[in-house]
């Protein structure tokens, strides 16, 4: 094999090499998928599955004027209409928000 050809091998591995390093994931979807639109799913499929997920807040002390209620053999402690459970987390007891369907 020649010198040259092998020189533009290597070029071609490095510039490949780099382009994969260098470009952000969705060009390379694109470029992997073959259209724009097919992007623009596995981008809008990506944003639902990251806004489902939900951060629960947690408190430690429920307020005096908290209601508790039983449903199903669960207690749930109600405060200015949000549900919480209550569990335990590094020996502390926290009360952790819940979605409750009626």
């Amino acid at each position: 094999m020649r010198p040259s050809r092998i020189k533009k091998i290597i070029t071609s591995v490095a510039v490949l090499i780099v382009t994969f390093v260098a470009v952000p994931a969705q060009a390379y979807v694109a470029a992997r998928a073959g259209s724009l639109s097919q992007v623009r799913q596995v981008s809008r499929a990506t944003s639902r599955r990251t806004s489902r997920r939900v951060v629960r807040r947690r408190m430690y002390a429920m307020p005096p004027a908290h209601t508790t209620v039983v449903r199903a053999g669960t207690t749930y402690y109600v405060s200015g209409g949000v549900y919480y459970v209550q569990q335990m987390e590094a020996g502390k007891v926290v009360y952790v928000e819940v979605t409750v369907n009626n």
